[in-house]
């Protein structure tokens, strides 16, 4: 097994024994109701808050992804322009 480091919230953890990434992602989903001496532990391991957020925030992306997939949107969805100010 390969050695790990610190988890950071851009990681993927598929890449850890199964075990081990379903307890990590129950921690995380579950993060504001861990006492603070669990949330140490998880900081020690890596996983801030400011680290679990980030996790958060790229479920919520590709939950939302795949929320659009199976609506059957088709069309392309494109950012809105940059605003044009006078000079």
């Amino acid at each position: 097994m390969p050695a790990h480091g610190p988890v950071h919230g851009g990681d993927n953890l598929a890449g850890l024994p199964r075990r081990l990434e379903r307890w990590l992602r129950q921690q995380i989903n579950h993060y504001s109701r861990l006492v603070p001496l669990q949330q140490q532990l998880l900081d020690r391991l890596g996983l801030s808050a400011r680290e679990v957020e980030r996790f958060a925030a790229a479920r919520r992306r590709a939950r939302a992804g795949e929320r659009l997939l199976r609506s059957g949107a088709t069309r392309q969805i494109r950012p809105k322009p940059a605003p044009r100010y006078e000079t």
